[in-house]
């Protein structure tokens, strides 16, 4: 299976998610006031949100279609933005948990329901499953005449 290495979502779309003074505090590690495109810890967040969408799409995908849907893009922003939080338990304990743990729910409930084909990817149908392959059932066997508890028996002319 192939799948994109490149994170769904960009530097600027998860910086805009965080809000300007979020996205700060979280990875301005040298307190300078700005946080580069390519910063190493930015990077490993994205990445690492990338991985946890990619991991639930081999159940039903071989290849992931050209466009990324948005069902994806989303899931992995909010595993982004979980993932973001983690980074500063601090500011966690300050401003709340409840804003990670959320994010990381609805990411994982909406990656189970697209994987689960509940809520599937617009604009790429799941691959269709297999058909019977052997649909009728020879038995070679020696048949035995069998009572039945309710006073029958499969013996029919033979009983």
């Amino acid at each position: 299976m192939a799948y994109p290495e490149d994170p769904f979502v960009s530097f600027e779309e998860l910086r805009a998610a965080l809000g300007p003074a979020t996205f700060l505090a979280i990875f301005d590690d040298d307190n300078d006031g700005t946080v580069s495109p390519n910063d190493v810890a930015v990077s490993l967040v994205r990445q690492r949100g990338h991985v946890e969408v990619l991991s639930y799409l081999p159940r039903i995908y071989d290849t992931l279609p050209t466009a990324v849907p948005l069902l994806l893009k989303s899931a992995e922003l909010d595993y982004d933005i979980a993932l973001s939080y983690e980074r500063h338990p601090e500011y966690v304990r300050s401003f709340g948990e409840e804003t990670r743990a959320e994010r990381w729910l609805r990411a994982e409930k909406r990656m189970e329901r697209v994987a689960e084909a509940v809520q599937q990817l617009t604009d790429h149908a799941p691959e269709p499953k297999p058909g019977i392959l052997a649909p009728f059932l020879y038995s070679r066997a020696h048949r035995v005449l069998i009572d039945d508890p309710d006073g029958t028996d499969n013996g029919g002319d033979f009983g």
